[in-house]
């Protein structure tokens, strides 16, 4: 048993050294890939370490009373484990806070207070077996329990959003009630829509995709994959993308397993992001028949609702809660409450049987996907006094829609991609409080709807967008989809537009396409060169062409298993060091972002690379980035040296990129250097940024930047 615990001892020693060396040493170690599997399972192990901790801290309070049941080598002995486990977990944090999408204050505190328990603890176990006096002991136990909360609170704003633990009682006080000649659209309306939907995944401290929503600056930034926003083109922009695409799909926003937009929510965003996404507008600067405002001060009125029926008892919504049917309130102290459905596949119309407790008190029922046929209407029918119903992707035809004359109080219903008719359309005349009515995606004709119209004055139809033949448009640009810029073998490229019947021409050289040059596109494109720059270009009878898309894509066989900087890059643009180069990750292309780029100016960037076994290489590529206007010129001079000896690397190749002559456009280029293939085991690159801007640049004489986020070996 001695033997166990001294080895245990020793182990714990070096774990405390390892953590150590990685704070010191972080930005210049790359982690392979089994490591990061080691990382992410700190989530899953972290609970062990907490629960022993606070029951040896627990047990040794108790000692006085518990001296029949728990001896002292004991003890010692459950604190040992703790203190090993807490170190074995925060070596497992500090690996998984290499990944992409940890960083900021947050993750800053959680590190440092997760590795001050985990040296408090040791200090614990070593103070206790050296004999000093309990006082110390029950002192520092005290603060390790405080140390251990903290911990854990801002772990929780990483992977739960922004304060977590307060959020109840945050959200209710942040989102401040004013009166609606006072709200800005911003603050008062898109504000808490964002925080609440997307800022889970997207704020300070977790920023999926490089990506913040909870703070102004953010959105205005966006993210890796470029601005959020492109109100000269309707319909597009990522953000509008990513929301409108289907619920399945990977890069659906928000996430399907997260609470998903409203109608009203998308409705207000969108009319947001077309109005001009501005930060700082009054609601009432708008027009008074301007959409948004409409919109808003619907939104306004059925915030501020009051009912008068009594609340719910509290114990008939918990029975009646499950993983398939949340029941909320809608609001703070409010006793309206608001139901969704989940997981077609088990529902059935029992389930909405079983809420006859509750049909006082629910005044939104959403039905998203749900197997609803006409004949169930009559169930919804005696929820007397529901405002919202969504019917989406429902079997209705319409055929009963009548029997929803009884709800006197409907506002707003969404029948978006049913089966809902001509005729089924027209008996919603009943509805006579009805304001919005959600009808995309669905055989009805305009005809039938202008006549409902006509029958309930004020009603807003919303059924997308409708183009105006009597203009000729400019058509978006196509988009090049693919889920990396990156690949290890010959890859896919798939060039899409939303309108039907468009031809798209693209070209692989760098040569831009037009209505005559280039390669129709017609299935996806394969490539396989170490650099492919593809343009995009897409053209419609009766429409004006589209500009260019263009992007770069890069392929890379090999991944060292080691790297390090000879020389270092300057502090301002170090992004995640020397893992950078081959991490896989394409740096961001936004305006005004040098994310995951390494900039070089006083220094050459001067790397090398292991692998741990010779690999056949023929090429090296540089992905770099080039903005003549701040100083981001190519390299004057690239040279690759490399062998199976490291004190015997022999040159392999030397270029010299062609410097510009004039201001160019802002674009991403890859350099390649090709050498004839041959065993490598170990590489050095150097490249060397421009000493001196030349005579026709406006800061000429200046030393100029290299930028490069990533080295691909094939």
């Amino acid at each position: 048993m001695k033997k166990v615990v001294r080895l245990a001892e020793h182990a714990l020693f070096a774990l405390n050294v390892l953590i150590v060396f990685l704070f010191v040493f972080e930005n210049r170690i790359v982690l392979p890939s089994w490591i990061q599997v080691i990382g992410r399972m700190h989530p899953l192990f972290l609970h062990f370490p907490i629960a022993i901790v606070l029951l040896v801290v627990v047990f040794y309070f108790m000692r006085p009373w518990l001296k029949t049941t728990v001896d002292h080598e004991g003890l010692k002995a459950m604190l040992l484990l703790s203190a090993w486990a807490t170190s074995l977990t925060i070596l497992m944090g500090l690996f998984l806070s290499r990944e992409p999408g940890y960083s900021g204050e947050v993750l800053f505190w959680h590190k440092w207070l997760g590795v001050a328990v985990g040296f408090l603890m040791s200090g614990c176990y070593y103070y206790e077996r050296a004999g000093f006096p309990t006082l110390g002991f029950k002192i520092s136990s005290v603060v390790l329990v405080v140390l251990l909360v903290f911990t854990g609170h801002f772990g929780a704003e990483l992977t739960h959003g922004e304060d977590f633990l307060f959020a109840p009682v945050r959200l209710a006080k942040s989102v401040e009630q004013v009166p609606l000649e006072e709200a800005l659209i911003y603050d008062h309306i898109i504000r808490p829509i964002v925080e609440e939907k997307c800022g889970t995944c997207h704020n300070e401290s977790k920023a999926k995709g490089k990506l913040v929503l909870t703070t102004k600056e953010g959105i205005a930034k966006g993210g890796k994959d470029g601005k959020l926003f492109e109100i000269d083109t309707p319909g597009e922009g990522i953000f509008l993308q990513r929301i409108h695409l289907p619920e399945d799909d990977k890069k659906h926003m928000p996430p399907k397993s997260k609470a998903q937009l409203t109608d009203e929510e998308l409705q207000l965003l969108e009319q947001w992001i077309h109005s001009g996404s501005e930060l700082e507008k009054h609601v009432m600067a708008l027009p008074p028949d301007d959409t948004l405002r409409v919109l808003i001060e619907n939104y306004f009125g059925s915030e501020e609702e009051v009912y008068d029926f009594a609340y719910a008892d509290v114990e008939t919504i918990e029975k009646l809660n499950s993983a398939y049917r949340v029941i909320y309130p809608l609001a703070t102290n409010s006793p309206a409450l608001s139901v969704t459905f989940y997981n077609a596949p088990l529902f059935n119309i029992k389930q909405m049987e079983e809420l006859a407790p509750l049909q006082k008190q629910i005044v939104s029922l959403d039905l998203n996907k749900m197997p609803i046929e006409d004949q169930d209407l009559k169930i919804i029918s005696s929820f007397e006094n529901l405002r919202r119903l969504n019917l989406n992707f429902s079997n209705i035809t319409g055929a009963t829609l009548s029997s929803l004359g009884s709800l006197k109080h409907l506002t707003s219903l969404s029948v978006s991609s049913s089966k809902i008719t001509d005729e089924g359309i027209t008996q919603l005349a009943v509805l006579k409080n009805l304001k919005s009515l959600y009808c995309w995606n669905t055989a009805v004709s305009e005809g039938a709807l202008e006549q409902l119209k006509e029958k309930i004055p004020g009603l807003k139809i919303e059924t997308g967008f409708v183009l105006d033949h009597t203009k000729v448009l400019k058509l978006t640009s196509p988009r090049i989809v693919n889920d990396s810029k990156i690949y290890k073998t010959d890859f896919k490229l798939t060039i899409t537009h939303p309108i039907t019947g468009v031809a798209i021409r693209y070209t692989l050289d760098g040569t831009e396409p037009d209505s005559l040059h280039g390669e129709l596109y017609t299935h996806e494109v394969t490539a396989s060169a170490p650099v492919t720059s593809i343009q995009a270009v897409a053209f419609k009878e009766g429409w004006y062409g589209s500009t260019i898309s263009s992007a770069y894509f890069f392929k890379s066989v090999y991944k060292p298993d080691s790297i390090w900087f000879i020389t270092l890059p300057d502090r301002k643009y170090f992004a995640n060091g020397a893992k950078t180069l081959i991490d896989q990750e394409a740096g961001s292309m936004s305006y005004g972002s040098y994310e995951g780029w390494l900039g070089f100016r006083e220094n050459k960037m001067e790397t090398e690379m292991m692998f741990s076994k010779p690999v056949m290489l023929s090429s090296v590529t540089l992905s770099t980035r080039y903005d003549h206007g701040a100083f981001l010129f190519p390299p004057t001079v690239i040279k690759v040296w490399g062998g199976t000896d490291s004190s015997k690397m022999k040159l392999l190749s030397t270029v010299s990129p062609v410097q510009p002559v004039a201001y160019g456009a802002k674009t991403q280029a890859g350099i390649v250097c090709i050498f004839p293939q041959q065993e490598i085991r170990f590489i050095k690159i150097i490249a060397e940024p421009v000493a001196k801007l030349p005579a026709w640049h406006k800061k000429k004489g200046e030393k100029g930047w290299f930028f490069v986020d990533e080295i691909l070996l094939n």
